[in-house]
Parts: C-alpha cells; structure tokens; sequence
C-alpha cells in the first residue's frame, strides 16, 4: 500500500461520498455459493491496531489477529455499549480524524487461468477500503450486507497481498445507532470464488398461486450466463417435480398440488441450478403470504408471529458466529415454542436464513438503519428530532442501498415474511422511496416499518399508505384492546392514518422487554394477540443478554455490562442503566432466564379447559396436527402424591381443532387440594428437539381446599416477660419475641438457635430492572429504611398481642400492623397480622417478614407455584405442586442482582423442618444473600453470601411486568390495598 494514498484516504478524506455508500463493489445478489473453486479466506491474518487512524502504516513488525473475529475480543481498542447516544461527536457526515482503524493483511498463492476471480466479505464493521497487491480495489460502508468485488485484474500468478483498511467509525455510524456492544473487525467469513468470465451473476425465484392454492408457479429471472443453457430442476423429497432449461434469461414452472411452508411443518423443495459448468443448489420454502380483509394469511390461513427479537451477539466472540453458535440459539428458540426471529436492526449472517427455512421460523429481516443518537444531539433526548436523516435528501443513497442491499441478498429465503425498512430512524421521503421500489420488486411480503418515531409536525396528514401494517413498540394490551380495536379516542393516538371500518394489522415489533426479572406480561400479551385476528403477534425484546469479558477492580475476565469497561467513551454513553443491554430471555451463556420458561409454556402447542368430567383440548396451531406430533401425559395429584397417571393420544388434533376427552375426576372433588396436571411432549424427534420432549403444560384444580388446624393447647407452655424480651418455652422448643424490633429474635429447637438475627417486617425487595422508575418513590417512601417501632405489647394466656408502626425518618407512618403470635404445646405458632397502609404509599413491592435462619436450615421443600420462580403476573411457567432445593446454593443466572426465587400460590413450605402453612396462599422465597446485599452489588459476582438462609414469607410480592422499557406494571399486578390480613402457622416439628 503506497503511503500517499495512505494520506490522501486518511488525511483529506476519513468518509465515502454521501451518495456512494459502496465503490467497485459488484452488484449485490442472492447468496449463494456455487459448487466449485472457493478458497477460504479465513484463519490467521497479519494485523495492525491504530488507536488514531491518521498514524496508520504498513511497517513492520504485524501481529496476528484471526479472521473472522471482533478485535476488541481480542485484546485491542476498549469494549464499550451504547444505545441512544452515539460513541463520537455528532457532526454529520465528519466523523473525527483521530478515531480507531485497524490494517489487514493476507498473502495467498494463485494460479491464474481463463476464470475470473471474486473476494467476498459477509461482514466487515462500519467502513473499509481494499487493496490488492497494493493497488486500491475499491471499499464499502455497510456493516450488515456482505459485498463482492471482481478481482481478477488485480491478482497475479504466485503470491498475492491483499490488504484491508478497517475504520472503526465512518459516516455510516450515523445509521447504525444499534443498541448494543460496539466490536469493530472483519467479524465474518472471508472467501475467493473461482467463476468462469460469463457466468451466472445471480438469479430470482418468484411465486404466485392459482386462488385456491392448487397451482404453483415459480418464475425464475437469471442475470449473467449470457446465452449459457441454464438448466433447473425443482426437487421434491428427492423426486424430481419438474426440469427446464434455457439460454434466456426466464423459466417458469407450474406446479400442481404444491407442497406449501410454513413454520411449524417446514417442507422444503430442492432447487439445482446448472448453469454452464457452474452447479448452484438451493432448498426453497413455497408459501403465500398475504393480507386478506385486514388480516394477515399464510397459505389462506390466519397465523401468528410470536417470536423474538435477536442479535448477532456473543460473550466470547462478539460479532462473529460459529454455525453451532447459530444452531444452538435456534434450536433454543424453537424449543421455546417460538415460531419467528425479528433480526434486530440488520440483516444477519446468511446461514440464519437457511436454517430458518429448515427449521420453521419465520423471519423479520430488517436492513441496517438506525439513527438513534440523533436524538441527543443537543445534549438532551429530543424525539422530534428522530426524522433528521429520513428528510435529507443527501442521505437518500444511504438509505435506499441499505435497504436494497438486504432485499437483493435475501430475496430467496422463503422464511422472511417482512421487510423491515429499519429502526428508530424517523420517516420521510429517504424511507417512502425505498418502501415504495420494495413493494413493486416484491408482492410475496410485507412491507413494515415502526412508524411513529415521526415529529408531531409532520404526522399532519400522514397515512405512511407505503407500508402495509402497523407497527408499534411496547404498546400495552389495554392500548390494544381500547384504542388500536376499539378506536376510542382516535385523536390521541398515533393511528390516525387508518379509517374505523379498514384497520391495518398490528404488529409489536418489540414488547415484553425481557430485562432481569421479567416477563410478568407475556400471557395477557399472547392471549390478546390469539384472540384478535388483526393482531398479527409481536417479537419479545430480546433474545440474549449483551455482555462482554474484562477485569473489574480484583475481578479478572468476568461478564460486564456498559459503564464497566473502564474508558471514558462507554462511561459517557451510558442511558438509563448501563446494564441495559442485559435484557435477553437467554443469559450471556445461552442459559434460559425464567421469562424464557414463562414465554415457552404461553406459546404451548395445546390448551385445555375443563367442563365437569369433560376436558378439551384445543390445538391453537394454524398449521399442524398436534394430535399426530404430541401426546399427553394426565397426572391426578393430591397435596404432591400421585392418584392416577393417564395417558392421552388424541391421535388426530387438526389446526385450531378442540377435541373433548372424558377423565373421570369428579371422584376427587371431595378431596381437599386437588389438582391435574397435564404435560405435552412430542411422539417422534425433530430437527430442533428429541422424542418424549416437553413442550408445554397445564394445571387445573379440581378441589383447592387446603385445611391446616391448630390446637389451642397450651398447658406446658412457660412464658416470662422482662423489660425488653418475653420468652416462651416448651418441650424442647422456645421463642424470645424482642420488643424493640417488634418480632422474634431467637427461636430454639432441640437446643439449636435457628435464626441468626432478629425477624423483621418487610415491604421493600431487591430492586429489579423494571423498577427502574419507581425505585425512586420506593426510596422517597422510605421502604428502603424504616423500622419497626413497638407501640403496645400484652400476653394473654398463650398469646402475645402487639402493635407496630413502620417509620422512616421525616415521613409519616408507611404502614399500622396490628400483630398476634398464639403458641401451642407442640411447638406451632398461631400468627395473625393486620395490616394498614398509609394512603400516600402507591403500591408496596412486597408485604411480608423476613427470617433469617441457620445455615443448616437450608433444604427447602414447599407446596407451592413453580419449580423455577413465579409470581402473580408470571406464573403459566410454574404449575402448583411439591418441590425441593437448596436455599444456600440458589443462585440466580441475572449478571445484575435483583429480587429473585419468590414462590406465589404457596400453602406450605419447610427449611429444614421450620415449616410454615396457611390455608390462604402465600409468596415465599429462601436465598443465601440479603435485600441489601442483592441492593448495593452492581454485579453477581460480587455478592457476599449471608450466614445463613434470608427466609422471605410474604402475604404477597407484587409482579414483575416489563416497565424498564415499557408500561408500568398493571394495577391489577401491584399490592395496592390499603387494608389486608396474613395468617400462618409455624410448626418446628
């Protein structure tokens, strides 16, 4: 590489022209990779980090960096994460003279003939510039969309040099405002096609049916192979359903009966192309996607999209993936049930596409435009200035290749039912031209676009009549219901553009924010969306957590979220919280958080209802027959114990079929705290799954009685009371009720003192993410620092009466309890609590007490909801029944701590033979760390654990919602009664 044009490139010019984003690339094309001469390009490569780019140079000595791969991963430049701002000064198109750039270097050996030579890039961040054996081949700016350049005049017989000249920034990072971790490199494969001179450039495969779906006609469109026979065979099952061949530039088949795609039975054609002495192969998934009286139809049948959003995103390689990297999130997704994957904000690496094909997803592909720091441009959040690139014609280019590049790549893929024109970019005329061209190129999918980042000035008249649905982020389910259905209102919501008798399909193309301890909302949600045909579904916010490896004061090579990093740059760019980016239903590690278990069991393959000794069972599938793909195993239980196990085939359950199944369980009726439950699991193996894999479950009561009794026997029992404390004693058992904290200090059994401090009243937990918002009136409250004062104690008999107010200093009273303890003979302890809560208190996080027990109390077995924690808003993951765990080894897999492990519906639990019931249900949750400590530690792995078990029984724990990036949680999921009552018994034997 000549230093001169090292100069010129760096010094006079550090950005592309505004209306060249690419240059000598080749026309962008359908991927695919003929069967031939490819040398890959991967492995080991000469490497040059340049913290300011205008000291690049080409001496030696190099290090060695392997590619692909993000070379912040690989100890160069600093990690940083960012969401709304952008990491450099906002000054468009400039970008800064003394940014990051990194040099490349590869020598290979070719022997030239006849043929042409191609270099490809699937993925290279931000902006680079290639060179071959020292002359310049060309560069381009798009970080998402692979690009291909003609090299054949630049190589030579024998060694070759080729060199890439990666920035770090360039004036494309003005469009990829993402929200996540920023890692710079050439991030995916690298190859050299061996092609002859007139070969095939690319080709199109175009469907269009008959009106009942009985014929098929595929149209091919072939560029290149210039009177070259091009010979297609269309492939079924390994039978062949039809062959053609030409010189032109068309073929057409007509397919009788079609064998139609969809994602829960994912057949696929083979397609073989040979065109001259190149054979190109391709699987193809046939399927009809339209939008019939509002409603969105796959092969004529109304369907649904419950997926989830997903980057390309990994602890220990960044950017870039391995095909099992990929396959293991895929294979997750769809044993979660989830049928779609949103590709958050730009198209992913190529493979993704087919093995979506393969495997039955359907796909948002969404190109690679997001301007999201053009918000804070003036150092505050502006939303009017969303639709600052989107008005400017000199951006038009811009958009319109990034755009474009997507759809000619990925026009193919039968598995991506939208076109996503971007993200959080605003909306004018860069946006409706593209929109516009898509719609006549492409009639087989959706156009969309989240529409409403637009400045109110301009929403005048605006009908956005470019795209064909309506897209909405974090809308809340009353939002669905009242407004977007009913149209109530219609001038106070963003939806004007739509008449009352012609409604567009909706679709959230974010909800749910899956951060920390989530997903209290994903059932109303998914119901909503099965109840209303015009609601095509949503795509949860997101898959995986986003973090990255690095030291942290002692702490070496740990997870670390934004604002860990260590550099001025990510400190700065924080917004809301830095771990922010933690916000996927899968940890860093793939390890499933418990929304992941909660969004699996709303989106199970079979429902059932129950009328007497009748239950039905529906198949809430649009496509496949459930009854031939699951069977069902029926547990009759009672208080844990197994009556009765049958097992169902229904052998036929059609799409969205009910079939009626008679279980005789009225039998059980008389019996208290009885229950079914019902497990779904597949008969045969699948590409994502194995035989006998569950895949859903039910639970429905047929008695919840649950009677506990305590004997009012007190004969044996010795109570003293002394200035501070009253002690009872009995048979090996006693209890000291301390008067200045209001509650026990110490309880004895066989000798052993069981708490290691002082029971105390509990109103305040763990801060999760979604109480981003209001932690802030919890600390005004002062939940986060009050105490128990005793107003009155008396003993009565075998009864200790109290009452307790809860203050904090400079507020009024937060709560008036009126407290009774009554003890027995055996040990039990009758407990009685009335509660009053100040009015100005809004809701509580929770109202309970919290013991803190002996480290040998740690074996916990509990009647109770779920085996993974559940609350009242997030509870179809956790069927009622009889569990066990450790208390001192439950860890929660959150990089952030946070409130977790909480139990609702529980009537009984025992740590270690304190056990505590009640006849009402009751939240419980049994953790080696305090709420302090989960409180004042920014990271997981910096906890401290307790001395021993912090035992939270609670009358109840308020849910969980989606509030850090959403609605607040609903008031029909929040403590809000000023007035309630808790009861238990606590037995010690």
């Amino acid at each position: 590489m000549r230093k001169e044009e090292i100069k010129k490139i760096f010094l006079e010019k550090a950005y592309e022209d505004l209306d060249k984003p690419s240059l000598n690339n080749e026309p962008n094309r359908s991927f695919f990779k003929p069967e031939g001469e490819e040398i890959s390009l991967n492995g080991e490569w000469d490497f040059k980090y340049f913290p300011d780019m205008r000291k690049l140079n080409d001496s030696e000595p190099f290090d060695k960096i392997d590619v692909p791969s993000c070379w912040q991963i690989k100890g160069y430049d600093y990690n940083l994460y960012a969401n709304t701002r952008y990491p450099f000064p906002c000054d468009p198109p400039h970008i800064p003279s003394d940014s990051p750039c990194a040099l490349y270097r590869k020598k290979i050996n070719v022997k030239k003939d006849k043929d042409d030579y191609y270099i490809r890039f699937e993925g290279v961040s931000s902006f680079y510039y290639l060179y071959i054996n020292e002359k310049f081949v060309g560069y381009s700016s798009i970080t998402h969309v692979g690009a291909e350049f003609l090299i054949t005049d630049y190589l030579k017989n024998g060694e070759n040099v080729i060199e890439v000249v990666n920035l770090k920034w360039n004036v494309g990072s003005y469009f990829e405002s993402q929200d996540f971790l920023r890692f710079s490199g050439i991030y995916r494969e690298v190859y050299l096609l061996k092609r002859p001179k007139n070969c095939l450039k690319d080709y199109r495969i175009h469907p269009s049916f008959n009106k009942d779906l009985s014929v098929a006609t595929l149209d091919f469109t072939f560029k290149g192979a210039e009177n070259v026979n091009k010979k297609v065979t269309v492939s079924y099952n390994g039978e062949v359903v039809s062959e053609k061949e030409t010189t032109g530039d068309k073929l057409e088949f007509v397919i009788e009966n079609p064998v139609l795609w969809n994602a829960e039975d994912p057949k696929l054609y083979d397609i073989k192309i040979v065109a001259g002495s190149e054979v190109i192969t391709q699987r193809y998934a046939l399927r009809k996607l339209a939008i019939e009286d509002g409603i969105v139809k796959l092969n004529g049948k109304k369907f649904k999209i419950l997926g989830v959003n997903r980057h390309e995103s990994f602890i220990d390689t960044g950017y870039t993936q391995s095909k099992e990297q990929l396959l293991k999130d895929l294979i997750l997704i769809k044993q979660g049930n989830m049928n779609a994957i949103r590709t958050c904000h730009y198209p992913n690496v190529p493979e993704f596409y087919a093995l979506c094909d393969e495997l039955g997803l359907y796909v948002i592909d969404e190109a690679d435009v997001e301007c999201h720091g053009i918000l804070e441009q003036h150092g505050k959040y502006e939303f009017a200035l969303y639709d600052t690139f989107a008005y400017d014609k000199a951006y038009a280019t811009i958009h319109r290749e990034r755009i474009m590049r997507m759809f000619e790549r990925d026009k193919n893929y039968g598995c991506i039912v939208f076109w996503s024109l971007g993200n959080e970019a605003g909306w004018g005329d860069c946006f409706r031209g593209p929109a516009v061209e898509l719609k006549k190129l492409d009639d087989t999918r959706i156009v969309h676009y989240e529409d409403i980042h637009v400045r109110p000035s301009l929403r005048h008249g605006e009908h956005f009549k470019e795209l064909d649905i309506i897209s909405r982020m974090y809308s809340n389910v009353d939002w669905i219901e009242n407004l977007y259905l009913k149209k109530k209102d219609v001038k106070s919501h963003p939806i004007e553009f739509d008449s009352k008798t012609n409604l567009r399909p909706l679709f959230l193309c974010e909800y749910a924010h899956a951060m920390g301890n989530s997903g209290g909302d994903l059932t109303d949600y998914v119901n909503c969306f099965y109840k209303h045909d015009k609601v095509i579904g949503g795509c949860v916010w997101e898959w995986n957590d986003h973090l990255a490896y690095g030291d942290y004061k002692g702490y070496k090579h740990v997870p670390l979220y934004g604002g860990d990093y260590g550099n001025h740059i990510d400190d700065i760019v924080q917004t809301m919280a830095g771990n922010f980016c933690a916000d996927g239903i899968v940890n860093e590690n793939r390890e499933p958080h418990s929304n992941y278990y909660e969004y699996k069991e709303c989106l199970s393959p079979i429902r059932v209802r129950r009328k007497g000794d009748n239950f039905y069972f529906k198949n809430v599938r649009y496509f496949e027959d459930a009854g031939k793909k699951y069977y069902i195993i029926a547990t009759i239980k009672q208080n844990g114990k197994v009556l009765k196990t049958v097992k169902i085939d229904l052998k036929t359950l059609k799409a969205q079929g009910e079939k009626k199944v008679l279980i005789p369980v009225s039998e059980y009726e008389n019996k208290e705290n009885t229950y079914i439950n019902f497990e779904y699991f597949t008969k045969n193996e699948t590409p994502f799954c194995g035989k006998d894999f569950p895949v859903g479950k039910q639970q429905i009561f047929i008695n919840s009685d649950y009677k506990v009794e305590f004997t009012n026997t007190a004969d044996k029992l010795k109570i003293k009371e002394s200035e501070d404390n009253i002690t009872v004693k009995g048979k090996n058992f006693s209890y000291t009720f301390d008067k200045e904290k209001a509650n026990f200090s110490s309880i004895v059994k066989d000798g052993k003192e069981l708490l290691w401090d002082t029971v105390k009243y509990n109103f305040l937990r763990a801060h999760i993410d979604n109480d981003m918002y209001t932690k802030k009136w919890m600390h005004e409250y002062g939940l986060d620092d009050c105490k128990a004062v005793l107003e009155n104690v008396e003993v009565l008999g075998n009864e200790i009466r109290f009452n307790v107010k809860i203050l904090a200093i400079y507020r009024a009273p937060i709560a008036h309890i009126k407290g009774s303890y009554t003890f027995n003979d055996n040990g039990e302890v009758l407990a009685k609590f009335d509660f009053k809560i100040n009015d100005y208190i809004k809701f509580l996080p929770r109202a309970g007490l919290t013991f803190f027990m002996d480290k040998s109390l740690s074996k916990v077995t509990y009647f109770g909801g779920g085996e993974k924690e559940c609350y009242m808003d997030k509870r179809s993951l956790a069927v009622v029944d009889k569990y066990s765990f450790n208390a001192y080894k439950n860890e929660d897999n959150h990089i952030k701590p946070q409130e977790y492990g909480s139990h609702n519906r529980t009537k009984f639990v025992s740590l270690g033979g304190f056990n505590v019931k009640s006849e009402n249900d009751f939240s419980f949750s049994a953790v080696p760390y305090t709420t302090e400590e989960l409180i004042n530690k920014p990271h997981s792995f910096e906890l401290k654990k307790s001395k021993g078990v912090v035992f939270n029984l609670d009358y109840k724990m308020s849910g969980v919602g989606s509030g850090s990036c959403g609605e607040e949680l609903p008031s029909k999921y929040r403590i809000e009664e000023k007035e309630f009552s808790f009861s238990f018994i606590i037995d010690l034997f």
